[in-house]
């Protein structure tokens, strides 16, 4: 049912910024963060 609905909410959306936490480490993603928002 997650599955579903993420993809309801999320369809046709465009993001500033897309981190994938599958397959990144949690200081990847900060640093990705951080250098996107300055």
């Amino acid at each position: 049912m997650a599955k579903t609905r993420t993809e309801l909410v999320h369809r046709r959306v465009r993001h500033d910024l897309e981190v994938d936490t599958a397959r990144t480490e949690s200081l990847d993603r900060a640093r990705a963060v951080a250098a996107r928002t300055g």
